[in-house]
């Protein structure tokens, strides 16, 4: 118990962090076990998380072992509130189906979309399943295969096994090109369930999927129309859970030429996110909010002048003279 709890300490109290998961279960372990010590631990652990590194995998290991505590007659009190904030993380990252998990139906008859991570490395989920493991692409290409029908998703298009092949495989024959893709759309039909793979006139498509990107342009859209229409609280709100959401650029372990269009689209509408979100924190007198956001504009682009000059303003606004200053000889 000792050596988990060491693991999961930082210098600013208890944290989640993805290697620490295992550690979760071995205090769960010795929870079973009936060590009341552990029980209080893992209590200040779960009041630190709700922002966990990884929402899904922390959903997943606290409604996993909060069944575990149950089994092993634990007290309800301990078992609800963790369970409670299983709920509060799914309901903040609208994760569709948790709460449901949560309100007591199994595991082996929970229903829900295809839950796909691609902001960061790519990471997918299955409903009741669990997420998959590089072993289960079995190929390179069965991954990059996914990876085409994401920015399809996103563009709103199916695309044809040929116009698949020009991308995967262009220099081989068409042959060739025929025998690899079916090949991996078996294989990719395996890996992620036949029912979320579309077929139709021709054309291939994703089914019943959610996609962290695709949430992030629906809020940028949505925050977009508030601000539009002056509700300013509701256009912060849906910007800072624009923000909570990008872990990183789209895809960034997927090394193909035809993901950097929607990479740099992605991209540009986080750096938009960060200025619309930083101008509300300037007309609501935030101003240390707002220099946090100019601060991280600039780390995505040091030379941007753009950032160095919302610094600027901000500063201005702020009466901080001296720092304005600063921040211009730093822009000239």
């Amino acid at each position: 118990l000792k050596k988990a709890m060491a693991a999961l300490k930082t210098s600013d109290g208890y944290r989640l962090r993805p290697n620490n998961f295992n550690n979760i279960e071995a205090l769960f372990l010795t929870l079973a076990k009936g060590t009341k010590s552990g029980l209080t631990a893992l209590k200040r652990v779960l009041e630190n998380c709700d922002d966990p590194d990884q929402p899904t995998k922390f959903c997943r290991t606290v409604f996993i072992n909060a069944k575990v505590l149950k089994k092993n007659r634990i007290p309800p009190g301990p078992i609800q509130a963790f369970v409670d904030k299983g709920r509060k993380v799914a309901e903040k990252y609208d994760m569709r189906g948790w709460p449901e998990w949560y309100d007591g139906v199994p595991a082996d008859q929970a229903v829900g979309p295809l839950r796909v991570s691609a902001l960061g490395n790519l990471t997918v989920e299955l409903p009741g399943r669990g997420y998959i493991m590089h072993k289960d692409w079995e190929w390179q290409k069965v991954r990059d295969l996914f990876a085409v029908l994401i920015c399809s998703h996103l563009d709103r298009r199916a695309l044809t096994s040929d116009e698949i092949g020009l991308l995967l495989w262009p220099e081989f024959s068409r042959r060739q090109v025929v025998n690899n893709f079916h090949v991996c759309m078996t294989r990719l039909k395996h890996a992620i369930g036949k029912d979320h793979v579309r077929h139709q006139a021709g054309t291939y498509g994703l089914n019943d999927v959610w996609i962290d990107a695709e949430h992030l342009q629906e809020l940028m859209r949505d925050a977009e129309g508030l601000l539009s229409s002056g509700i300013i609280h509701g256009a912060e709100k849906k910007l800072n859970c624009l923000i909570d959401l990008h872990r990183g650029g789209f895809l960034e372990d997927v090394f193909v030429p035809w993901v950097e269009t929607r990479r740099q689209i992605i991209a540009g509408l986080f750096r938009q996110a960060l200025f619309m979100r930083g101008g509300i924190a300037i007309r609501k007198l935030q101003f240390e909010k707002a220099e946090q956001l100019g601060k991280r504009l600039l780390a995505i682009d040091p030379l941007d002048e753009e950032s160095h000059r919302f610094l600027i303003h901000c500063y201005i606004q702020a009466g901080n003279k001296a720092k304005a200053l600063a921040q211009r000889d730093r822009l000239l």
